[in-house]
């Protein structure tokens, strides 16, 4: 059942490829590291040259199996399943592990180290879905954890964009 989806959707791929040369203007590719302009791409010669520079976008579609930027999406979608197994046992364990022994004064140490862990997490992957890229998506700011013992507790528990972070890891694994 997976391959007939599998091959369903290659089969939709090819069959794209050429109603996409009949659109009014040209087609136009989301990456804008393909420039359909004259002279473009700083490399003159190379494997891909000629898909830059082609009028034909069929050229450039049957090319992008082996292109880089490919490459590195299989690879991020890859290791975002085994980011996401790892962190979400990990984190799950920490947050199962502090609430168990929530009253005693270190179960909060547990749900502190799973907040910081989901805060690694998110860090990890925002590098991960931009890789092969050069922009990276910013971090949201952090309440600084700093000063007396309350106010670390409160940067720590109360910090909306933490909380953020430990709902990703929670949600990341099952979609």
């Amino acid at each position: 059942m997976i391959g007939a989806a599998g091959a369903g959707t290659g089969l939709l791929l090819i069959l794209a490829g050429p109603p996409s040369a009949r659109i009014p203007g040209g087609p136009t590719f989301a990456r804008p590291e393909i420039d359909r302009s004259e002279g473009a791409g700083t490399d003159p010669t190379g494997l891909f040259a000629f898909a830059r520079r082609a009028r034909n976008p069929i050229r450039a579609f049957a090319l992008s199996p082996i292109h880089p930027a490919t490459w590195y999406a299989n690879a991020a979608i890859g290791l975002g399943l085994v980011i996401g197994l790892v962190a979400f046992a990990t984190i799950g364990a920490l947050v199962s592990g502090g609430l168990a022994t929530l009253l005693a004064v270190f179960g909060l140490i547990f749900v502190a180290m799973a907040i910081e862990g989901s805060r690694l997490v998110a860090r990890i992957e925002r590098w991960r879905a931009f890789i092969g890229e050069p922009g990276r998506l910013p971090a949201h700011p952090y309440r600084p954890l700093r000063g007396g013992i309350l106010d670390i507790l409160r940067a720590e528990f109360a910090d909306e964009n933490r909380w953020r972070d430990v709902l990703y890891v929670a949600i990341n694994l099952p979609l």
